[in-house]
């Protein structure tokens, strides 16, 4: 289903996948493989992170049974929109949530001394307006030139969108100059076992619930999500004036409308 240079990515919920049995584990992570997914991350919210602290991180005794091949595409990574979790906790990989509207953005000063952890950093959906879009924009700057903090995938360079329109599934699967297909990439699987494109929780996108169908049934599913980033790339992405564009907040916006709002000289307000 996807190509190697796809790098398809699965993301977990800890919380839904300690609630499968060992057996639906193993043969969630074995279909996972099949499909040609490159990597798998479990994301682990940091109230429940004590949960995991006996067991290292479930690294090794939770998948003693899955087969090595399987178990070494694994990566753990603890979710916090807090930075003294990430100060206190001995873990190496964190995603933090920023919030465009908290006054707690001079974060960034501290986050350049945790050169010993590595940070992705993924903003919360926020209002699409000029004032937002330039912070967001200053943001994203900034944080590119700290060697240890990575900006999640759903931060685009806009030149590299409009170079490769692939990346935001905005040009046809069978025709993309790098075979890429229009399934989503990068896929979720919430609290609940609802499987969602790119963490975009929003019901419009939603395929299905992984406890009632396979992954492979429910990728099959017709979506509106790839429909929608190609919208977005026509009406939007051609002649947005900013480096950094937030492809999420975008989708997450047209999701809750339904349709994409075209924009003139843009004017967000």
């Amino acid at each position: 289903m996807f190509q190697p240079n796809e790098s398809a990515m699965l993301n977990i919920t800890s919380s839904f996948y300690l609630s499968l049995s060992e057996e639906d584990k193993f043969e969630l992570l074995k279909t996972v493989d099949e499909i040609g997914v490159s990597s798998t991350a479990l994301w682990i919210d940091s109230n429940e992170v004590n949960t995991f602290f006996n067991v290292n991180f479930i690294t090794q005794d939770k998948f003693q049974d899955i087969d090595h091949q399987i178990r070494e595409t694994h990566t753990f990574i603890i979710i916090t929109d807090e930075l003294n979790v990430i100060q206190k906790l001995t873990h190496d990989s964190f995603l933090l949530y920023l919030d465009l509207d908290n006054d707690k953005l001079d974060w960034i000063e501290e986050l350049s001394v945790l050169k010993e952890k590595i940070i992705i950093v993924r903003f919360k959906k926020f209002e699409i307006n000029e004032a937002n879009l330039y912070k967001y924009n200053n943001l994203c700057t900034k944080l590119n030139e700290l060697e240890h903090v990575f900006l999640s995938k759903e931060n685009w360079r806009t030149a590299t969108i409009k170079q490769h329109p692939c990346n935001i599934y905005a040009c046809s699967g069978k025709y993309c100059h790098s075979k890429k297909s229009k399934i989503p990439r990068d896929l979720y699987i919430d609290q609940y076992g609802n499987l969602f494109p790119s963490g975009i929780n929003e019901q419009n996108f939603m395929f299905g619930n992984i406890k009632e169908k396979k992954l492979t049934e429910l990728l099959e599913e017709t979506n509106n999500f790839t429909s929608v980033c190609s919208n977005i790339f026509r009406d939007i992405v051609i002649d947005y004036p900013y480096d950094y564009f937030p492809i999420d907040s975008f989708v997450f916006r047209e999701g809750e409308s339904n349709e994409v709002v075209e924009t003139n000289n843009f004017n967000y307000q």
